[in-house]
């Protein structure tokens, strides 16, 4: 309980003062034929909150650090469902469109390849997972 206080204690402000904007997300095809993943890799913090804002949509907050630029993107309507019905093999190849990361304002996708210390509270509203990233660009 201490824990998960402590988390959505630590969640609200970065979700309150991020200035990036998330474009939306979803699961994505494997990459085939027309695109492909690319690096360099990003370590980031994913946490995922059933949306106040949206009802019956998990809301998304990932942070992490592109090119020495810190960067966090909220999407209060990430993904259908609840933060209970989500496990960490359904993280991976989940995207997330946003911009203004990496030092520019460049419009990007980025795709969930690795999953590691998921962590869900014991209530099931709250997912707090350690992701590796990566961009999805044309071939």
């Amino acid at each position: 309980m201490k824990k998960t206080l402590l988390v959505g204690i630590l969640l609200i402000p970065l979700m309150l003062m991020t200035n990036q904007i998330a474009y939306g997300g979803g699961e994505g095809p494997a990459p085939g034929s027309t695109e492909k993943l690319v690096g360099p890799t990003i370590d980031a913090v994913l946490g995922l909150i059933n949306s106040t804002v949206a009802p019956g949509y998990v809301a998304l907050l990932l942070s992490g650090i592109c090119n020495g630029t810190p960067f966090s993107v909220y999407d209060p309507d990430y993904l259908p469902g609840d933060v209970e019905g989500i496990n960490a093999g359904d993280l991976i190849n989940q995207r997330v469109e946003i911009s203004g990361i990496c030092n520019n304002n460049t419009k990007y996708v980025l795709n969930c390849i690795n999953v590691k210390n998921f962590a869900k509270a014991d209530d099931n509203s709250m997912i707090i997972a350690d992701v590796v990233i990566v961009f999805v660009v044309p071939r």
